[in-house]
């Protein structure tokens, strides 16, 4: 595998991983960056089909607020579109099966608004002769009431879209909608982020009143909205640094799944350019048939099985006990308290999509539970507070940190050579007392163990903690163990501890 992402691809429902897994296949792009395409899709084509009741009486949406953040030339554009091809053709389908629909409206609103405008002249040729008028503005209130009602046509994505415009869309055209780029620039260098609050009353499903002051004002309820939004890290920093203490103040990053994977370039080899698409277009029936059930009709509300509702209990009681003072999640609280919820959400789009009976099960939260505490952790090494480490901490993570790359550079070869380090390692660990020094502490916690081969003293990754199998192609034949090998998996770190 050339993406070292470390993303728990293996925690989705057979149906997504078969779908990402052929699409890696396929772009070489990061796993966090399909796996955040494909979920926002699942998102926008389930969201108007179904609520969660995570507990007795607590029952929310299962929209998704994803954002990728990704350099430019990671194939966020060409995801993007194998992904996401479903919504517009439903869109036109839709469109052309209302379309005589529209045309009688039209008509009927002509008629009306004739009718209007007659009544309105009547009223005032009578006033204006000091005629009685009761009757015809009794006739005027009526037609009122009889206003022909626009059919609403599916408007499903929205791209660089105004709050006001979602709103709108909302309003007017279909109750469900998705604000979704591939170049994220669209939203955050412009309006679309204007509002935060309206995203923040969305997600909960809140009612969000809209005042105008030169058309009726409405009110939005029962209304879903998605995010799926792909953003260059330049254009994430800035807009953070203008808005970022307002985005994680009303608690809008907390809602958000956030992904920064590392990237794939430079380990994108062509290796079977003829394959063909097997679980992309499964992917795609699925999505369609789920656009087309039961179009407009009341949300289903789904719930937990015993045995799922204890182990997202026990998920939302375990991530609470780590919200206080000096605990590990005590930096990154608001999206912390929102984890739990989410990872209900996440849930219910397995079940869903995957065509699951009765009440959700607890394979399926704890699958959800699983990538909700990849995103987590995304989201703690993105935001949280920097921990103060010793200089010979640092470059022990920065070579854990090159080792990765190294793995992604060099697939199948699992040991190297000391001064390769000193040639082509982080630039502070050319220093050999200091490179041995980053090395000793890796081999203390695990990382790494040393092997003799002939007179050379090799460097072997652990596969525990690299993508590296323990018979990976090496360097060195028949190396014999100087220091433990492999440690068992009790002795790895606690999940939110720092590296």
């Amino acid at each position: 595998m050339s993406n070292f992402d470390n993303y728990p691809i293996l925690a989705l429902p057979s149906g997504l991983r078969d779908v990402v897994l052929e699409l890696h296949e396929h772009t070489q792009a990061p796993y966090a960056l399909i796996a955040g395409s494909v979920l926002g899709a699942v998102s926008l084509a389930c969201q108007d089909k179904l609520n969660m009741e995570r507990l007795p009486g607590l029952v929310s949406p299962v929209s998704l607020y994803m954002v990728t953040v990704a350099e430019s030339g990671e194939r966020k554009t060409t995801v993007d579109r194998q992904v996401n091809q479903d919504f517009p053709d439903f869109e036109e389908a839709q469109a052309a099966l209302l379309a005589p629909e529209i045309k009688n409206y039209e008509a009927k609103k002509l008629a009306w608004e004739e009718e209007q405008k007659g009544l309105a002249q009547a009223i005032r040729k009578a006033a204006k002769n000091q005629e009685p008028t009761g009757d015809l503005v009794g006739e005027l209130q009526q037609l009122q009431t009889r206003e022909p009602v626009k059919p609403k046509v599916p408007k499903l994505v929205l791209q660089n879209a105004t709050p006001e415009a979602i709103a709108r869309s909302l309003h007017e055209n279909w109750p469900s909608v998705g604000l979704f780029s591939d170049e994220g620039a669209n939203i955050f260098d412009s309006r679309a982020m204007g509002h935060l609050g309206m995203y923040n009353t969305l997600w909960d499903g809140q009612p969000y009143h809209v005042d105008r002051v030169t058309q009726p004002s409405y009110t939005l309820r029962g209304v879903r909205l998605s995010l799926s939004i792909m953003v260059q890290p330049s254009v994430l920093q800035k807009f953070l640094a203008g808005k970022g203490d307002q985005v994680r103040g009303i608690g809008l990053a907390a809602r958000c799944l956030i992904a920064w994977p590392a990237s794939t370039q430079g380990t994108r080899f062509i290796t079977n350019p003829g394959a063909s698409f097997y679980h992309l277009p499964r992917f795609h029936a699925r999505i369609a048939a789920i656009l087309r059930q039961a179009l407009g009709q009341p949300m289903a509300t789904l719930k937990f099985d015993p045995a799922a509702q204890k182990s997202w209990t026990d998920f939302a009681n375990y991530v609470e006990s780590h919200l206080g003072q000096a605990q590990s999640l005590s930096d990154i609280r608001d999206c912390a308290a929102k984890i739990a919820d989410i990872a209900a959400r996440v849930a219910a789009l397995f079940h869903y999509f995957e065509g699951r009976e009765g009440d959700v099960g607890v394979e399926t939260i704890n699958q959800a539970i699983q990538v909700c505490l990849w995103h987590l952790g995304e989201f703690k090494r993105l935001f949280g507070a920097q921990a103060q480490i010793a200089p010979e901490m640092a470059d022990a993570l920065a070579l854990e940190r090159w080792f990765h790359g190294f793995c992604a550079r060099f697939p199948g070869v699992n040991s190297l050579k000391r001064n390769y380090i000193s040639n082509y390692g982080p630039n502070q660990l050319r220093n050999k007392l200091r490179r041995d020094m980053a090395l000793s502490i890796l081999a203390r916690n695990g990382r790494v163990f040393f092997v003799r081969h002939e007179k050379s003293l090799l460097i072997q990754l652990n596969p525990q903690y690299f993508p590296v199998t323990p018979f990976a192609r090496s360097v060195s034949l028949n190396p014999s163990p100087v220091n433990q090998p492999f440690p068992n998996q009790a002795a790895l770190p606690p999940l939110f501890t720092q590296p």
